[in-house]
Protein backbone atom coordinates (compact mmCIF):
# COMPACT_ATOMS: atom_id res chain seq x y z
CA UNK A 1 0.00 0.00 0.00
CA UNK A 2 1.27 3.23 -0.84
CA UNK A 3 -0.01 7.09 -0.93
CA UNK A 4 1.74 9.64 -3.06
CA UNK A 5 0.91 13.10 -3.94
CA UNK A 6 -0.25 14.14 -7.42
CA UNK A 7 3.10 14.83 -8.26
CA UNK A 8 4.27 11.27 -7.79
CA UNK A 9 6.10 11.84 -4.10
CA UNK A 10 5.85 9.00 -1.87
CA UNK A 11 4.32 9.75 1.48
CA UNK A 12 3.03 7.01 3.31
CA UNK A 13 3.62 3.00 2.56
CA UNK A 14 3.47 -0.01 4.69
CA UNK A 15 6.22 -2.75 5.30
CA UNK A 16 4.75 -4.49 2.23
CA UNK A 17 5.99 -2.24 -0.08
CA UNK A 18 9.31 -1.74 1.30
CA UNK A 19 10.14 -5.16 -0.32
CA UNK A 20 7.87 -4.97 -3.68
CA UNK A 21 9.68 -6.44 -5.88
CA UNK A 22 8.00 -4.01 -8.72
CA UNK A 23 10.05 -1.10 -7.08
CA UNK A 24 14.11 -1.05 -7.68
CA UNK A 25 15.84 0.53 -5.55
CA UNK A 26 13.01 0.18 -2.86
CA UNK A 27 10.73 3.67 -2.36
CA UNK A 28 11.35 5.91 0.94
CA UNK A 29 9.44 8.76 2.15
CA UNK A 30 9.68 11.90 0.10
CA UNK A 31 10.91 9.98 -3.23
CA UNK A 32 9.14 10.03 -6.47
CA UNK A 33 7.80 6.59 -7.05
CA UNK A 34 8.78 6.71 -10.46
CA UNK A 35 12.35 6.72 -9.54
CA UNK A 36 11.91 3.46 -8.56
CA UNK A 37 10.07 2.29 -11.14
CA UNK A 38 11.94 0.43 -14.51
CA UNK A 39 12.17 3.05 -17.17
CA UNK A 40 9.85 0.90 -19.77
CA UNK A 41 7.16 0.85 -17.44
CA UNK A 42 8.10 4.49 -15.71
CA UNK A 43 6.09 6.73 -18.43
CA UNK A 44 3.13 4.33 -18.14
CA UNK A 45 2.81 4.54 -14.84
CA UNK A 46 3.08 8.41 -14.64
CA UNK A 47 0.33 8.62 -17.53
CA UNK A 48 -2.12 5.72 -15.01
CA UNK A 49 -1.14 8.94 -12.14
CA UNK A 50 -2.41 11.62 -14.54
CA UNK A 51 -5.34 10.03 -15.59
CA UNK A 52 -6.75 9.29 -12.34
CA UNK A 53 -5.89 12.72 -11.10
CA UNK A 54 -7.30 14.26 -14.27
CA UNK A 55 -10.50 11.84 -14.02
CA UNK A 56 -10.82 11.50 -10.37
CA UNK A 57 -11.66 7.58 -11.28
CA UNK A 58 -9.75 4.67 -10.16
CA UNK A 59 -7.89 2.80 -12.77
CA UNK A 60 -7.11 -1.06 -12.77
CA UNK A 61 -4.11 -2.29 -14.14
CA UNK A 62 -1.62 -5.51 -14.29
CA UNK A 63 2.41 -5.53 -14.04
CA UNK A 64 4.50 -8.43 -14.77
CA UNK A 65 8.17 -8.49 -13.75
CA UNK A 66 11.15 -10.63 -14.22
CA UNK A 67 14.29 -11.18 -11.60
CA UNK A 68 17.32 -12.09 -12.94
CA UNK A 69 16.94 -15.64 -12.99
CA UNK A 70 14.39 -15.16 -14.86
CA UNK A 71 11.34 -16.15 -12.74
CA UNK A 72 8.04 -14.42 -13.65
CA UNK A 73 5.77 -12.70 -11.14
CA UNK A 74 2.21 -11.07 -11.59
CA UNK A 75 0.86 -7.87 -9.81
CA UNK A 76 -2.29 -6.77 -9.69
CA UNK A 77 -2.47 -2.53 -9.19
CA UNK A 78 -5.23 -0.44 -8.19
CA UNK A 79 -4.64 3.06 -8.16
CA UNK A 80 -7.73 4.95 -6.01
CA UNK A 81 -7.95 8.85 -6.24
CA UNK A 82 -7.76 10.39 -2.87
CA UNK A 83 -10.04 13.69 -3.61
CA UNK A 84 -9.83 17.12 -0.96
CA UNK A 85 -12.67 19.84 -2.12
CA UNK A 86 -12.77 19.46 -5.63
CA UNK A 87 -9.49 17.84 -6.84
CA UNK A 88 -7.29 14.97 -6.60
CA UNK A 89 -4.82 15.85 -3.68
CA UNK A 90 -2.89 12.45 -3.45
CA UNK A 91 -3.35 8.76 -4.90
CA UNK A 92 -3.63 5.88 -3.25
CA UNK A 93 -1.81 2.92 -4.55
CA UNK A 94 -2.66 -0.89 -3.94
CA UNK A 95 -0.79 -3.62 -5.14
CA UNK A 96 -1.36 -7.14 -4.92
CA UNK A 97 0.77 -9.99 -6.01
CA UNK A 98 -1.21 -12.91 -8.00
CA UNK A 99 1.23 -15.18 -8.98
CA UNK A 100 0.01 -18.16 -7.50
CA UNK A 101 -3.20 -17.03 -9.22
CA UNK A 102 -1.70 -16.53 -12.77
CA UNK A 103 0.15 -20.19 -12.40
CA UNK A 104 -3.24 -21.91 -11.18
CA UNK A 105 -4.94 -20.03 -14.24
CA UNK A 106 -2.33 -21.32 -16.73
CA UNK A 107 -2.36 -24.97 -15.30
CA UNK A 108 -6.69 -24.97 -15.89
CA UNK A 109 -6.18 -23.35 -19.01
CA UNK A 110 -3.41 -26.20 -19.69
CA UNK A 111 -5.59 -28.96 -18.38
CA UNK A 112 -8.37 -27.76 -20.15
CA UNK A 113 -6.75 -28.03 -23.32
CA UNK A 114 -5.41 -31.35 -22.54
CA UNK A 115 -9.05 -32.58 -21.51
CA UNK A 116 -10.20 -30.89 -24.89
CA UNK A 117 -7.99 -33.07 -26.98
CA UNK A 118 -8.86 -35.92 -25.16
CA UNK A 119 -12.54 -35.56 -25.43
CA UNK A 120 -11.83 -35.28 -29.35
CA UNK A 121 -9.65 -38.21 -29.69
CA UNK A 122 -10.89 -40.79 -27.27
CA UNK A 123 -12.23 -44.11 -28.32
CA UNK A 124 -15.40 -43.44 -27.15
CA UNK A 125 -18.51 -41.82 -28.54
CA UNK A 126 -18.58 -37.89 -26.60
CA UNK A 127 -21.37 -36.24 -27.59
CA UNK A 128 -22.82 -32.59 -25.68
CA UNK A 129 -25.96 -31.74 -25.80
CA UNK A 130 -28.05 -28.50 -24.25
CA UNK A 131 -31.06 -28.48 -22.68
CA UNK A 132 -33.15 -27.87 -25.99
CA UNK A 133 -31.67 -31.35 -26.85
CA UNK A 134 -29.44 -29.51 -29.76
CA UNK A 135 -26.05 -30.99 -30.03
CA UNK A 136 -22.88 -28.64 -28.85
CA UNK A 137 -19.77 -31.00 -28.89
CA UNK A 138 -19.27 -34.02 -31.47
CA UNK A 139 -15.59 -35.73 -30.66
CA UNK A 140 -13.61 -38.26 -34.18
CA UNK A 141 -15.34 -40.93 -32.41
CA UNK A 142 -18.59 -39.91 -33.37
CA UNK A 143 -18.04 -38.84 -37.02
CA UNK A 144 -16.05 -42.51 -37.71
CA UNK A 145 -19.23 -44.22 -35.97
CA UNK A 146 -22.60 -42.30 -37.19
CA UNK A 147 -21.06 -40.50 -40.70
CA UNK A 148 -21.88 -37.31 -39.33
CA UNK A 149 -19.21 -34.38 -39.60
CA UNK A 150 -18.75 -32.07 -36.63
CA UNK A 151 -20.03 -29.50 -39.33
CA UNK A 152 -23.21 -31.72 -39.86
CA UNK A 153 -24.12 -32.50 -36.20
CA UNK A 154 -23.90 -29.46 -34.47
CA UNK A 155 -26.73 -26.74 -34.02
CA UNK A 156 -28.91 -30.28 -34.84
CA UNK A 157 -31.43 -31.72 -32.90
CA UNK A 158 -29.65 -35.09 -31.12
CA UNK A 159 -32.59 -37.16 -31.35
CA UNK A 160 -33.75 -35.27 -34.41
CA UNK A 161 -30.32 -36.65 -35.75
CA UNK A 162 -30.32 -39.75 -34.69
CA UNK A 163 -32.38 -41.74 -32.67
CA UNK A 164 -34.95 -44.19 -34.50
CA UNK A 165 -38.31 -42.93 -34.06
CA UNK A 166 -39.76 -45.87 -32.22
CA UNK A 167 -37.56 -45.13 -29.83
CA UNK A 168 -37.47 -41.16 -29.59
CA UNK A 169 -39.91 -40.90 -26.70
CA UNK A 170 -38.49 -43.47 -24.31
CA UNK A 171 -34.89 -41.41 -24.94
CA UNK A 172 -36.72 -37.92 -24.69
CA UNK A 173 -37.96 -39.21 -21.25
CA UNK A 174 -34.71 -40.25 -20.29
CA UNK A 175 -32.87 -37.46 -21.27
CA UNK A 176 -35.18 -35.41 -18.86
CA UNK A 177 -34.30 -37.40 -16.26
CA UNK A 178 -30.41 -36.89 -17.19
CA UNK A 179 -31.42 -32.83 -16.90
CA UNK A 180 -33.31 -32.97 -13.42
CA UNK A 181 -29.88 -34.26 -12.22
CA UNK A 182 -30.28 -38.54 -12.48
CA UNK A 183 -27.39 -39.87 -14.59
CA UNK A 184 -28.44 -43.11 -17.06
CA UNK A 185 -25.74 -45.87 -16.76
CA UNK A 186 -26.24 -48.27 -19.11
CA UNK A 187 -28.64 -46.91 -22.03
CA UNK A 188 -29.25 -49.00 -24.96
CA UNK A 189 -29.83 -46.59 -27.80
CA UNK A 190 -30.88 -47.84 -31.39
CA UNK A 191 -29.98 -44.92 -33.72
CA UNK A 192 -29.32 -44.50 -37.42
CA UNK A 193 -26.24 -43.66 -39.27
CA UNK A 194 -26.03 -41.16 -42.00
CA UNK A 195 -25.93 -44.37 -44.44
CA UNK A 196 -28.36 -45.97 -43.18
CA UNK A 197 -27.28 -48.55 -40.95
CA UNK A 198 -29.17 -49.22 -37.97
CA UNK A 199 -26.66 -49.27 -34.91
CA UNK A 200 -27.34 -49.70 -31.24
CA UNK A 201 -25.08 -47.20 -28.67
CA UNK A 202 -24.41 -48.78 -25.25
CA UNK A 203 -24.42 -44.68 -23.68
CA UNK A 204 -23.86 -43.16 -20.09
CA UNK A 205 -25.17 -39.77 -19.70
CA UNK A 206 -24.18 -37.44 -16.77
CA UNK A 207 -25.50 -34.10 -16.31
CA UNK A 208 -23.36 -31.03 -16.95
CA UNK A 209 -23.65 -28.64 -14.34
CA UNK A 210 -22.17 -25.16 -14.22
CA UNK A 211 -20.93 -23.04 -11.21
CA UNK A 212 -23.81 -22.44 -9.87
CA UNK A 213 -25.10 -25.77 -9.67
CA UNK A 214 -27.24 -25.23 -12.69
CA UNK A 215 -27.89 -28.09 -15.28
CA UNK A 216 -26.99 -26.76 -18.50
CA UNK A 217 -26.98 -29.91 -20.94
CA UNK A 218 -25.86 -33.72 -20.47
CA UNK A 219 -22.95 -35.67 -21.54
CA UNK A 220 -23.59 -38.49 -23.59
CA UNK A 221 -20.21 -41.25 -23.53
CA UNK A 222 -20.96 -44.04 -25.98
CA UNK A 223 -19.92 -47.23 -27.38
CA UNK A 224 -21.06 -49.23 -30.64
CA UNK A 225 -22.45 -52.41 -29.24
CA UNK A 226 -24.18 -53.49 -32.37
CA UNK A 227 -22.34 -56.49 -33.09
CA UNK A 228 -22.78 -57.63 -29.21
CA UNK A 229 -26.46 -57.37 -29.33
CA UNK A 230 -26.67 -59.92 -31.56
CA UNK A 231 -25.56 -62.53 -28.60
CA UNK A 232 -27.47 -60.49 -26.25
CA UNK A 233 -29.83 -63.68 -25.66
CA UNK A 234 -26.73 -65.87 -24.66
CA UNK A 235 -25.06 -62.97 -22.63
CA UNK A 236 -28.91 -62.53 -20.54
CA UNK A 237 -27.95 -66.41 -20.01
CA UNK A 238 -24.41 -65.45 -19.03
CA UNK A 239 -25.72 -62.42 -17.21
CA UNK A 240 -28.57 -65.04 -14.90
CA UNK A 241 -25.84 -67.38 -13.98
CA UNK A 242 -22.94 -65.51 -12.96
CA UNK A 243 -25.85 -63.39 -11.07
CA UNK A 244 -26.45 -66.88 -9.71
CA UNK A 245 -23.07 -67.84 -9.14
CA UNK A 246 -22.64 -64.54 -6.84
CA UNK A 247 -25.45 -65.13 -4.79
CA UNK A 248 -24.28 -68.33 -3.94
CA UNK A 249 -20.63 -66.51 -3.05
CA UNK A 250 -22.56 -64.17 -1.00
CA UNK A 251 -24.30 -66.73 0.87
CA UNK A 252 -20.86 -67.88 1.77
CA UNK A 253 -19.30 -64.50 2.38
CA UNK A 254 -22.08 -64.41 4.95
CA UNK A 255 -21.76 -67.71 6.24
CA UNK A 256 -17.84 -67.45 6.47
CA UNK A 257 -18.51 -64.07 8.58
CA UNK A 258 -20.48 -65.96 10.76
CA UNK A 259 -18.16 -68.39 10.99
CA UNK A 260 -15.57 -65.59 11.82
CA UNK A 261 -17.81 -64.74 14.67
CA UNK A 262 -18.29 -67.60 16.01
CA UNK A 263 -14.07 -68.14 16.20
CA UNK A 264 -13.84 -64.60 17.57
CA UNK A 265 -16.50 -65.86 20.79
CA UNK A 266 -15.34 -69.00 21.55
CA UNK A 267 -11.31 -68.61 20.80
CA UNK A 268 -11.56 -65.26 23.44
CA UNK A 269 -13.37 -68.18 25.81
CA UNK A 270 -11.20 -70.87 25.29
CA UNK A 271 -8.23 -69.20 24.80
CA UNK A 272 -8.13 -66.96 28.16
CA UNK A 273 -8.85 -69.80 30.61
CA UNK A 274 -5.70 -71.32 30.02
CA UNK A 275 -3.94 -67.87 29.64
CA UNK A 276 -5.76 -66.87 33.00
CA UNK A 277 -4.44 -70.29 34.38
CA UNK A 278 -0.85 -69.69 33.23
CA UNK A 279 -0.49 -66.10 34.23
CA UNK A 280 -2.01 -67.42 37.74
CA UNK A 281 0.29 -69.81 37.96
CA UNK A 282 3.10 -68.09 37.25
CA UNK A 283 2.22 -65.31 39.93
CA UNK A 284 2.47 -68.26 42.23
CA UNK A 285 5.63 -68.68 41.88
CA UNK A 286 6.89 -65.14 41.64
CA UNK A 287 5.47 -64.87 45.04
CA UNK A 288 6.22 -68.13 46.46
CA UNK A 289 9.90 -68.61 45.14
CA UNK A 290 11.55 -68.82 48.24
CA UNK A 291 9.16 -70.56 50.68
CA UNK A 292 7.90 -73.47 48.90
CA UNK A 293 9.38 -77.24 47.79
CA UNK A 294 10.89 -78.59 44.28
CA UNK A 295 7.52 -80.73 44.53
CA UNK A 296 5.18 -78.27 44.68
CA UNK A 297 7.31 -75.97 42.08
CA UNK A 298 6.84 -78.73 39.44
CA UNK A 299 3.18 -79.25 39.89
CA UNK A 300 2.33 -75.69 39.19
CA UNK A 301 4.89 -75.48 35.69
CA UNK A 302 3.79 -79.45 34.93
CA UNK A 303 -0.25 -77.39 34.93
CA UNK A 304 1.62 -74.21 32.97
CA UNK A 305 2.75 -77.01 30.73
CA UNK A 306 -0.67 -78.90 29.95
CA UNK A 307 -2.04 -75.49 29.35
CA UNK A 308 0.56 -74.33 26.51
CA UNK A 309 -0.02 -77.79 25.35
CA UNK A 310 -3.53 -77.34 25.33
CA UNK A 311 -3.69 -73.40 23.52
CA UNK A 312 -1.03 -75.58 21.21
CA UNK A 313 -3.39 -77.86 20.01
CA UNK A 314 -6.11 -75.90 19.71
CA UNK A 315 -3.66 -73.50 17.21
CA UNK A 316 -3.16 -76.74 15.44
CA UNK A 317 -6.44 -76.92 14.93
CA UNK A 318 -7.14 -73.52 13.61
CA UNK A 319 -4.10 -73.81 11.01
CA UNK A 320 -5.42 -77.15 9.75
CA UNK A 321 -9.05 -75.32 9.18
CA UNK A 322 -6.95 -72.64 7.30
CA UNK A 323 -5.16 -74.70 5.13
CA UNK A 324 -8.25 -77.03 4.35
CA UNK A 325 -10.05 -73.83 3.47
CA UNK A 326 -6.98 -72.41 1.09
CA UNK A 327 -7.21 -75.67 -0.65
CA UNK A 328 -3.75 -76.22 0.65
CA UNK A 329 -4.48 -79.21 2.81
CA UNK A 330 -2.63 -82.66 0.72
CA UNK A 331 -2.15 -86.00 1.50
CA UNK A 332 1.69 -87.30 1.62
CA UNK A 333 0.84 -90.63 1.84
CA UNK A 334 3.25 -94.05 2.71
CA UNK A 335 2.54 -97.59 4.10
CA UNK A 336 2.29 -98.17 7.64
CA UNK A 337 0.67 -100.85 9.76
CA UNK A 338 -2.83 -100.50 11.19
CA UNK A 339 -2.31 -102.29 13.89
CA UNK A 340 0.43 -100.43 15.27
CA UNK A 341 -0.41 -97.49 14.20
CA UNK A 342 -3.63 -97.60 16.79
CA UNK A 343 -2.00 -98.86 19.24
CA UNK A 344 0.41 -95.98 19.50
CA UNK A 345 -2.39 -93.60 19.13
CA UNK A 346 -4.68 -95.08 21.82
CA UNK A 347 -1.83 -94.97 24.41
CA UNK A 348 -0.64 -91.29 23.50
CA UNK A 349 -5.27 -90.34 24.43
CA UNK A 350 -4.81 -92.36 27.31
CA UNK A 351 -2.03 -91.02 28.76
CA UNK A 352 -3.40 -86.97 27.78
CA UNK A 353 -6.13 -87.62 29.43
CA UNK A 354 -4.77 -89.20 32.78
CA UNK A 355 -6.09 -92.49 31.92
CA UNK A 356 -9.62 -91.51 32.60
CA UNK A 357 -11.10 -93.88 30.51
CA UNK A 358 -10.40 -97.24 28.95
CA UNK A 359 -10.03 -97.91 25.38
CA UNK A 360 -11.40 -101.20 24.16
CA UNK A 361 -9.28 -102.00 21.53
CA UNK A 362 -11.06 -104.75 18.40
CA UNK A 363 -7.93 -105.29 15.90
CA UNK A 364 -8.59 -108.02 13.32
CA UNK A 365 -6.35 -110.89 13.25
CA UNK A 366 -4.75 -110.53 9.87
CA UNK A 367 -1.60 -108.12 10.03
CA UNK A 368 -3.23 -105.11 8.00
CA UNK A 369 -1.39 -102.40 5.86
CA UNK A 370 -2.87 -98.96 4.44
CA UNK A 371 -0.67 -96.62 1.97
CA UNK A 372 -2.32 -92.83 2.95
CA UNK A 373 -1.29 -89.91 5.15
CA UNK A 374 -0.25 -90.84 8.83
CA UNK A 375 0.06 -87.49 9.95
CA UNK A 376 -3.81 -86.90 8.99
CA UNK A 377 -4.82 -90.24 9.85
CA UNK A 378 -3.59 -89.33 13.69
CA UNK A 379 -5.41 -86.11 13.65
CA UNK A 380 -8.57 -88.18 13.03
CA UNK A 381 -8.47 -90.44 15.41
CA UNK A 382 -6.73 -88.84 17.99
CA UNK A 383 -9.68 -85.87 17.34
CA UNK A 384 -12.69 -88.46 17.82
CA UNK A 385 -11.10 -90.64 20.61
CA UNK A 386 -10.46 -87.89 22.63
CA UNK A 387 -14.25 -86.57 21.57
CA UNK A 388 -15.30 -89.92 22.87
CA UNK A 389 -13.78 -89.51 26.15
CA UNK A 390 -14.85 -85.67 26.70
CA UNK A 391 -18.14 -86.27 26.04
CA UNK A 392 -18.70 -89.48 28.00
CA UNK A 393 -17.56 -87.79 31.72
CA UNK A 394 -19.35 -90.48 33.37
CA UNK A 395 -18.38 -93.62 31.93
CA UNK A 396 -14.75 -95.24 32.07
CA UNK A 397 -14.39 -97.08 28.41
CA UNK A 398 -14.74 -96.06 25.26
CA UNK A 399 -14.82 -98.64 21.95
CA UNK A 400 -12.44 -99.01 18.81
CA UNK A 401 -13.19 -101.31 16.26
CA UNK A 402 -11.28 -102.20 12.86
CA UNK A 403 -12.56 -103.94 10.27
CA UNK A 404 -11.21 -105.07 6.78
CA UNK A 405 -13.66 -104.72 4.04
CA UNK A 406 -12.40 -105.72 0.25
CA UNK A 407 -10.49 -102.78 -0.90
CA UNK A 408 -11.35 -100.25 1.88
CA UNK A 409 -11.05 -100.64 6.18
CA UNK A 410 -13.80 -99.39 8.37
CA UNK A 411 -13.14 -97.89 11.82
CA UNK A 412 -15.51 -97.63 14.59
CA UNK A 413 -15.35 -95.43 17.31
CA UNK A 414 -18.10 -95.75 19.72
CA UNK A 415 -18.93 -94.10 23.36
CA UNK A 416 -21.88 -94.46 25.77
CA UNK A 417 -21.73 -90.65 26.29
CA UNK A 418 -24.40 -87.55 26.76
CA UNK A 419 -25.04 -88.15 22.78
CA UNK A 420 -26.01 -86.09 19.97
CA UNK A 421 -29.18 -84.03 19.32
CA UNK A 422 -31.21 -85.30 16.24
CA UNK A 423 -31.33 -81.37 15.17
CA UNK A 424 -27.49 -81.26 15.77
CA UNK A 425 -26.40 -84.08 13.60
CA UNK A 426 -26.80 -81.90 10.55
CA UNK A 427 -23.99 -79.29 11.66
CA UNK A 428 -21.66 -81.22 13.67
CA UNK A 429 -19.37 -81.67 11.36
CA UNK A 430 -19.27 -77.32 10.68
CA UNK A 431 -16.36 -75.32 11.75
CA UNK A 432 -17.06 -73.97 15.81
CA UNK A 433 -20.49 -76.37 15.55
CA UNK A 434 -21.50 -77.31 19.03
CA UNK A 435 -24.25 -79.75 20.30
CA UNK A 436 -27.02 -77.72 22.78
CA UNK A 437 -26.12 -80.37 25.22
CA UNK A 438 -22.51 -79.72 25.81
CA UNK A 439 -22.37 -76.03 26.46
CA UNK A 440 -20.49 -77.24 30.20
CA UNK A 441 -17.95 -78.94 28.45
CA UNK A 442 -14.67 -77.23 26.69
CA UNK A 443 -14.56 -77.31 23.30
CA UNK A 444 -13.68 -74.86 20.02
CA UNK A 445 -16.06 -76.68 18.06
CA UNK A 446 -12.96 -77.47 15.54
CA UNK A 447 -12.34 -80.83 15.87
CA UNK A 448 -14.98 -82.57 13.87
CA UNK A 449 -15.05 -80.10 11.44
CA UNK A 450 -10.87 -80.63 10.86
CA UNK A 451 -11.71 -84.54 11.01
CA UNK A 452 -14.39 -84.53 8.02
CA UNK A 453 -11.59 -82.39 5.43
CA UNK A 454 -9.44 -84.71 6.77
CA UNK A 455 -11.44 -87.77 5.85
CA UNK A 456 -12.00 -85.70 2.60
CA UNK A 457 -8.46 -85.31 1.70
CA UNK A 458 -7.53 -88.95 1.94
CA UNK A 459 -10.77 -89.78 -0.27
CA UNK A 460 -12.85 -91.19 2.41
CA UNK A 461 -15.99 -91.04 4.44
CA UNK A 462 -17.49 -90.27 7.67
CA UNK A 463 -20.42 -91.06 9.35
CA UNK A 464 -22.30 -90.57 12.56
CA UNK A 465 -25.03 -92.01 14.25
CA UNK A 466 -26.44 -90.82 18.36
CA UNK A 467 -28.88 -90.52 20.84
CA UNK A 468 -29.02 -88.53 23.92
CA UNK A 469 -27.58 -90.07 26.94
CA UNK A 470 -26.99 -93.21 24.85
CA UNK A 471 -23.67 -92.68 22.99
CA UNK A 472 -22.08 -92.32 19.87
CA UNK A 473 -20.86 -93.78 17.17
CA UNK A 474 -18.59 -92.18 14.03
CA UNK A 475 -17.50 -94.23 11.03
CA UNK A 476 -14.32 -93.76 9.22
CA UNK A 477 -14.41 -95.87 5.50
CA UNK A 478 -10.77 -95.44 4.22
CA UNK A 479 -8.96 -96.91 1.14
CA UNK A 480 -6.68 -99.14 1.73
CA UNK A 481 -4.45 -98.79 -1.34
CA UNK A 482 -4.30 -95.14 -1.16
CA UNK A 483 -6.72 -95.00 -4.22
CA UNK A 484 -10.17 -93.78 -4.42
CA UNK A 485 -12.87 -96.17 -5.96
Amino acid sequence: LIIIDSEGSVLLFNESAEHLRLLDPPIHSGSLVYDSIRSQRRDLVRGIVDEVVQSQKPYFSNAEYSDSKGRISYFEVRYSPIILGNHVAQVFIEARDVTQQKIFEHKITSSASELSSLIENANAVIIGIDTQGYITDWNERSHFITGYSKNDALTQKFSGLLVDKGHQLAFSLSIEDALSGQPISNYELPITANDGRKLIFLINVTPRINSSGQVIGILLVGQDITELAEYKKNLELKVDQRTKALQVSIQKEKELVDIKNRFVAVASHEFKSPLSSIHFEVEWLKSNMDNTTTEEKMLKLVHIQSQVRHMSVMLEDLLTIGKSDAGKLRANKTRFGLQSFFKKIVQDVETSTKNTHIVRFDFPRIPLEIETDEKLMRNIFINLLNNAIKFSPAENEIFLSIVAKGLTVEIRIRDNGIGIDQNDLQTVFEPFSRGRNANQIKGTGLGLSIVKKAVEVLAGKISVESQILKGTEFVVTLVINGQAS
